[in-house]
This record gives C-alpha cells, sequence and structure tokens, in this order.
C-alpha cells in the first residue's frame, strides 16, 4: 500500500456547525443552493469531514418532477458520496416529514470554501423543501488536521471480496450485478465503502447479517462499542448507507457488531438487516450500500 500526498491525522479536532433553518424554502433550477439562510465557511486548509442531517418533507406545484434528492456541495459543485435521501414519487401535498442524513467522504479542502445544502431534481420544475417545525437540523465541517507537510497515513483505495456471514446461517447472494467492497486507512481508522446490486433473488440464510472487514485486521473495540449483547441498536455507529427492496429506498446506519464485523441497522424497522428484514431471497433487485470508519488496534 503506498501513502498518498496529503496532510496527517493528528486528530486536534475544530468542529463548525451551522443550523438548518426551519420552514419551507423554494427550489426552482433543476440544480441548486436550498437557499435557507446557512452555509459553513471553511476557515483552515486542513481535512474535513462533513456531515448534515436534517428533518425534510418535499413537496412541488406542478405534477412533473419525479424526485428529488438532496446533496452536499462546495462552491456550488455536488460533493461525491455525499448524497442523502431520495424522495420520490412527489406530489403537491408535503410528504411524510423523514430524516435525512448526509455524510461526505474525508476530504482537503481550502480555506474559503462554502459548503451548502443543494437540491437536485429531475427537471426544472419548482419544488418546496420543507425542514423539520421545530428542528432544521444542522451541517456540521470536522477540521480533523491542519495541513502539515509529511508523510502520512493514508493509504490508496483496495478492494477486497466481501463474504457476507450471518449469525446463524450465511445467506447466498443473487445474481450479481454490483458487488464493490473497498477499504483504506486513514489515520488510527479503517474506512470501507461497499456497495451489493442483485438482478435476481439469492437465499436469505438466517439471523442478523454480518458484513466483515479485511482479514488480518481487528476492530478495537475499546476505543469503539459493539451492539453485540446490547440491545440498543444505536451503540457503536460507524457510518450511514442506503437499502433498495426493488420498491422502496431506506436510510441504514452502519454498526460495530463484533471486532471483525458490522452489521447494519435498517431504519424502517429500527431492527438489524437480516433474512426477516431485506434479506437477500426477499426480493429480485435489491440494493445495500454502505460506509463504515473503525478504528483498528495497532494503528494510531
Amino acid at each position: 500500500m503506498q501513502s498518498s500526498n496529503k496532510p496527517n491525522i493528528d486528530f486536534a479536532k475544530k468542529v463548525i456547525v451551522s443550523s438548518l433553518q426551519t420552514g419551507s424554502y423554494t427550489v426552482t433550477a433543476a440544480w441548486a443552493d436550498v437557499d435557507n439562510g446557512f452555509s459553513i465557511t471553511i476557515p483552515t486548509t486542513g481535512l474535513y469531514r462533513l456531515t448534515c442531517q436534517c428533518i425534510a418533507e418535499v413537496a412541488h406545484t406542478t405534477n412533473t418532477i419525479n424526485s428529488v434528492e438532496l446533496v452536499l456541495a462546495n462552491n456550488g459543485v455536488d460533493i461525491p458520496g455525499s448524497w442523502g435521501r431520495t424522495y420520490k414519487n412527489i406530489t403537491t401535498a408535503f410528504s411524510v416529514a423523514q430524516t435525512n442524513t448526509l455524510e461526505a467522504p474525508i476530504q482537503m479542502l481550502s480555506a474559503g470554501d462554502v459548503i451548502k445544502l443543494r437540491a437536485r431534481k429531475t427537471n426544472t420544475d419548482t419544488c418546496s423543501i420543507l425542514f423539520g417545525v421545530t428542528v432544521g437540523g444542522f451541517i456540521q465541517a470536522e477540521l480533523l488536521s491542519q495541513y502539515v507537510n509529511t508523510i502520512p497515513s493514508i493509504t490508496d483505495w483496495q478492494s477486497y471480496v466481501m463474504n457476507i456471514g450471518a449469525v446463524t446461517t450465511a445467506p447466498t447472494k443473487g445474481t450479481i450485478v454490483v458487488d464493490n467492497a473497498q477499504w483504506r486507512r486513514v489515520g488510527s481508522n479503517m474506512e470501507i465503502m461497499y456497495t451489493y446490486l442483485q438482478s435476481v433473488a439469492g437465499a436469505s440464510g438466517s439471523g442478523i447479517y454480518l458484513f466483515p472487514i479485511p482479514a488480518g485486521y481487528t476492530i478495537d473495540t475499546a476505543l469503539m462499542a459493539t451492539c453485540l449483547g446490547t440491545g440498543n441498536y444505536g451503540v457503536g455507529a460507524a457510518g450511514s448507507g442506503n437499502a433498495y427492496n426493488g420498491t422502496n429506498h431506506y436510510p441504514i446506519v452502519s454498526l460495530v457488531y463484533d471486532s471483525g464485523n458490522i452489521c447494519l441497522r435498517y431504519d424502517s424497522t429500527s431492527s438489524l438487516i437480516s433474512n426477516a428484514a431485506m434479506g437477500l431471497g426477499s426480493a429480485a433487485n435489491l440494493t445495500i450500500s454502505f460506509k463504515a470508519s473503525v478504528p483498528i488496534v495497532g494503528w494510531s
């Protein structure tokens, strides 16, 4: 593995937060900033983690918009990998309020960069986005390290084979369209990205699904608690993602299951993905995609 020419992570963290204002905001262009009075201006060049969370509803004034998606943008340009929930089947009435979590990959930002929330639509017809009645949400930039001209501990992305396991009986993948697992080192953490898409259903197996990290590494559970045995599926949150059952999209949260595995909370039911929830045998056009960042034993 080769280190890229990026700064070291010293974890002297600095967090910049801007609140998303409540109320309804109109978006007319197919790609446009949500003009709700918030933005973050990056004060110092460095390596940042960007996150955004809001509760939002969507409506339009005509009947021609098929979908609206929220995304983070830097100086008016979408940040790859930061897309959030897709709102579909939009009508003139506001949709049900839904939590939307956006998280951009860790990246280098320059002093003066402006981070905003954007909406992208299938056309230029007008839509309205209503943020939570009492809590609009927030956008946050976390400075992980300022720029220093030293050899860093950030490696290139590497692929690995994701053999999905389960607590009882491992599932069987269906007809694979996409099966892509990638990992890299970022300081003391391992970042994982995984996308699975099938066109024909497989077999669901039995029990909670387990998504292993690459062989030879161990999650430092002294630094990050596991959800195993707690009954609390909010413990050990490591990232976010999306699940699609051929009909609907649902947000998922990646969790540390144990020292070698990630599990996924399915937010439609607040239970873990398993043979009984988004199982590989449950639908033909099934998609599971997530990101996770976990501390590794021996890395600093």
